[in-house]
């Protein structure tokens, strides 16, 4: 090979070489100048929850503890007993124990507030109900599956928390004529405080 085709090919090398070189230091300068956001913003340090909720899994209302984990998700328990008297006196109640579990999800919606928490989640309510009207006193036990999807906010430290949740059931028990089985489309808000 001629000492002027070497030199060339050698030169050539070099210019490949210190052109990798540069992009390189170019790509890691810019990379480190980039702000890089978390997949999921950082957990709440508080790291649970006492909220009461209207409507929703619970029927009319529930109270109930949620303890948040480091990964966000949710552990759920809330209990419900009370009755409620209609127009033509009858006494309608329940007594129940909700157990659910969720995740906290941050989404983007048109619109909203980049990364918006939302709650998806599931689990169920076993309990009892009875219906009294005058000698009439029919009581029996109550089992649901409930699901739960939708919006929630709250503080990364103590401070306030709602949710607004659609709360859909399927009920395996009809214990009277106001209980009915199947598919139930339920809905509900809480108010509480993250501790």
């Amino acid at each position: 090979m001629a000492p002027a085709a070497c030199l060339q090919e050698n030169f050539g090398m070099r210019a490949l070489t210190l052109s990798a070189v540069a992009i390189l230091a170019c790509a890691s300068t810019a990379s480190s100048q980039l702000v890089r956001r978390p997949s999921y913003p950082p957990a709440p340090t508080a790291r649970n929850a006492a909220y009461f909720e209207i409507l929703g899994a619970g029927g009319n209302y529930s109270l109930n503890y949620e303890r948040i984990a480091p990964n966000l998700m949710l552990f759920r328990l809330g209990a419900t007993n009370g009755g409620w008297r209609n127009a033509d006196n009858v006494l309608n109640g329940e007594r129940a124990l909700i157990i659910t579990v969720g995740r906290e999800l941050h989404v983007s919606v048109p619109g909203g507030e980049p990364d918006s928490p939302i709650e998806v989640g599931g689990g169920f309510v076993v309990g009892s109900q009875w219906l009294q009207h005058g000698s009439i006193d029919e009581r029996g036990s109550y089992a649901a599956i409930v699901g739960a999807l939708g919006l929630r906010s709250h503080q990364t430290g103590h401070g306030y928390l709602w949710r607004l949740t659609f709360t859909p059931l399927f009920n395996f028990s009809a214990v009277n004529d106001n209980t009915k089985k199947g598919f139930q489309p339920y809905g509900g808000g809480s108010v509480g405080w993250i501790f």
